[in-house]
């Protein structure tokens, strides 16, 4: 009996050594935004706000896991509202949740200079990407001036939602379609709004901020100036920015996006 006791022992710790030798730790240089992205700092948008003319966020994380939020519900409140707390990661290292945080989003996705904002099971918000996106302000003005510059020419590709190619062939769509360029020496900007020329000053701020003004255009007479009249309006009404590769689009908190154009260095 002793020695089946002894022979079982050796077995069972036979088996557990064999166990622990044989675990698989998940690999260390498995890529995920948690271990290979430089995600600690602070990011801003403008988010969506049903009573309001939209919710100005600025989101900071920092490297031992706490977080500091800030909120200002525009054309409502002058205060701002502040948080601190701790958020964690999940599994994958792909998303985050505050802790303790019921005043709004609390799941963001984690991208390269952006977090996405969630819904409370951590799933996408069916809406415009842009509208949930917070951006990380690395970007200092002259640098966004420089990145809004080096395109050369922005070609109006979809204006208040609608495509301007739509019915059209590519070639006329070009020939017709708005065009904006930033010259950061003077902070002005310059294009052809779809019948006359135009000029005017641009002026960036931080939270990618911009604004247009004194825009004044030629007065040539064209048949029909309906786009050129929208467009010359989407600008005067432009309160922020969004850029990413070679598209750019423009934003205002209450009416979201205004205008998006794809970058061109073939224009005049």
């Amino acid at each position: 009996m002793q020695a089946n006791s002894a022979l079982f022992l050796g077995v069972l710790l036979f088996g557990l050594s064999l166990g622990a030798c044989t675990h698989v730790e998940p690999a260390a240089d498995a890529h995920n935004s948690r271990n290979s992205l430089d995600w600690a700092g602070s990011y801003h948008a403008v988010l969506p706000c049903a009573d309001c003319e939209g919710i100005d966020t600025t989101l900071t994380l920092n490297d031992d896991l706490s977080y500091q939020i800030t909120t200002q519900y525009l054309g409502k409140h002058e205060d701002k509202f502040r948080k601190s707390g701790r958020f964690s990661w999940n599994e994958a290292g792909s998303a985050i949740v505050l802790h303790d945080y019921a005043a709004g989003p609390d799941h963001y996705q984690v991208g390269e200079n952006h977090l996405r904002v969630l819904d409370k099971q951590g799933q996408r918000i069916d809406s415009r990407v842009s509208d949930y996106i917070l951006h990380k302000q690395a970007m200092q003005e002259n640098s966004a001036a420089d990145a809004l510059a080096q395109a050369g020419h922005w070609r109006l590709v979809e204006l208040m939602g609608k495509s301007l190619e739509t019915g059209r062939s590519d070639s006329e769509a070009s020939a017709k379609a708005p065009t904006l360029k930033f010259d950061v020496a003077s902070s002005r900007i310059s294009g052809f709004s779809g019948c006359n020329r135009y000029s005017g000053q641009y002026a960036l701020g931080a939270g990618q901020r911009l604004r247009f003004s004194g825009i004044a255009a030629t007065q040539m007479a064209c048949l029909d100036t309906t786009v050129e009249s929208e467009y010359l309006k989407s600008l005067n009404m432009t309160d922020s920015y969004y850029l990413v590769g070679n598209r750019l689009q423009l934003n205002r908190a209450r009416m979201r996006t205004l205008a998006v154009f794809e970058a061109v260095s073939d224009q005049p």
